[in-house]
């Protein structure tokens, strides 16, 4: 990858996570965040429920394969997979599901984006636990497997998410 297709990828994340101008950014380079306790086990297992669920509601990993989670030395919570979507595309499914009042999972204004040192949409955050998901060999979304949550009126027809689709 080369500098200006990186550049281009951090604008376009930067642009997904100002689409919701009421929720905080939150940055792993945040030194508030990082003087802060480590999230507790019951903080740690809610959060980990609550995504599961809302994964799992949205459809975006379905198909994926060697799917793992586990909690970090510093108490946060690690999702990986290969193939499937990008982090990006997972964060950005998630905070539309999050939006809309009648999931049941995650209520309006409680997931944040969380973004890396490099700019990457790459996790979100709830009640104090950040979520980081990092896909191995990630393919993208395809058109038959878009997440329902995803908003039609922002994407452009033969667009998703800003990839390309297969024909």
């Amino acid at each position: 990858m080369t500098f200006r297709q990186a550049q281009r990828e951090i604008l376009r994340e930067l642009k997904i996570a100002a689409e919701y101008p009421h929720l905080p950014v939150i940055w792993d380079t945040d030194p508030e965040r990082r003087s802060r306790p480590y999230p507790t086990v019951r903080q740690h297992r809610a959060a980990l429920g609550a995504i599961e669920l809302a994964l799992r509601d949205s459809y975006i990993l379905d198909g994926v394969q060697q799917r793992d989670r586990w909690r970090t030395i510093d108490g946060h919570i690690d999702l990986d997979w290969v193939g499937g979507p990008y982090a990006w595309e997972v964060v950005r499914e998630l905070l539309h599901f999050a939006e809309n009042p009648d999931t049941g999972t995650v209520e309006p204004g409680e997931l944040s984006p969380g973004m890396n040192a490099l700019g990457e949409l790459n996790a979100v955050w709830l009640d104090g636990v950040r979520v980081r998901f990092r896909p191995f060999r990630p393919t993208g979304l395809e058109k038959e497997r878009i997440a329902m949550w995803r908003r039609v009126d922002h994407d452009e027809p033969h667009e998703v998410h800003g990839c390309q689709l297969r024909s």
